[in-house]
C-alpha cells in the first residue's frame, strides 16, 4: 500500500505528503477525482469530497479540527489515505 498524508501548515498552506511525492497548494487540491477541501479557523479541518474509491483506506484524526470536521470518516485535522501500490495517483488543483 502507498501512503498519502494531508494536513495544513501555517494559516494558508495545504500540504500533501506521500511515499511517491509531495504536493502543496494555496488553493484547492485534488487527488485523482477527490477534492481535499481545507479550512482554517485557527485550527485546520480537511474534508474529502467525492466518491472515495473502495480500494482506498481512509483514516482521520479529529484532534483540534473545527467541530464540523470532527469524528467523521472523511474529515479531520489530519487525514491518512492508503491506496494500492498499482493505483495511479495524480495530485492537481
Amino acid at each position: 500500500m502507498k501512503n498519502i498524508y494531508l494536513y495544513g501548515a501555517s494559516d494558508d498552506c495545504h500540504e500533501v505528503e506521500s511515499d511517491f511525492g509531495d504536493y502543496e497548494s494555496y488553493g484547492r487540491i485534488k487527488i485523482n477525482d477527490i477534492v481535499a477541501k481545507y479550512h482554517y479557523d485557527g485550527d485546520w479541518g480537511i474534508e474529502l469530497i467525492g466518491d472515495i474509491p473502495t480500494t482506498w483506506k481512509v483514516k482521520t484524526v479529529s484532534a483540534n479540527a473545527p467541530p464540523k470536521y470532527r469524528w467523521r470518516d472523511d474529515a479531520g485535522q489530519f487525514i491518512h489515505i492508503q491506496v494500492p501500490d498499482d493505483e495511479i495517483i495524480v495530485f492537481s488543483e
